[in-house]
């Protein structure tokens, strides 16, 4: 699966409908030994997230779900990225205004483009 680690346990999250991009549930942690990332802390804000996912639940991740997953982090680094930066919000605004259509869908869309390599 093309899907990093971080991807697919935000879809065993997102199966068990809670929201993954909650500050601090959980921290990664790359053992440097090249096995990969593992979960070096489940702090979870509530009893709905559940326990720390298994193995078991990451591996049965499908490619629709991590491709779901990988697309809901970018919008949510896109949307972090838009409130961060407020001149760029006003540009976008004013674009949307000249242009008379909300173009922040398509800014959207290109920056995960972009962050995507594409």
């Amino acid at each position: 699966m093309r899907h990093t680690f971080q991807h697919r346990l935000d879809a065993v999250l997102v199966s068990r409908g809670v929201d993954p991009h909650v500050p601090d549930v959980y921290r990664l942690q790359d053992d440097s030994d090249g096995n990969g990332p593992f979960i070096a802390s489940w702090t979870p804000p509530d009893s709905s997230y559940g326990e720390q996912p298994t193995a078991a639940e990451l591996a049965a991740v499908t490619e629709a779900q991590g491709d779901a997953s990988k697309d809901a982090h970018l919008e949510a680094i896109c949307e972090r990225m838009l409130a961060s930066q407020p001149l760029l919000d006003c540009a976008i605004e004013a674009m949307s205004s000249a242009t008379g259509e909300d173009i922040r869908a398509q800014v959207m869309t290109a920056m995960k483009e972009r962050m995507n390599g594409e």
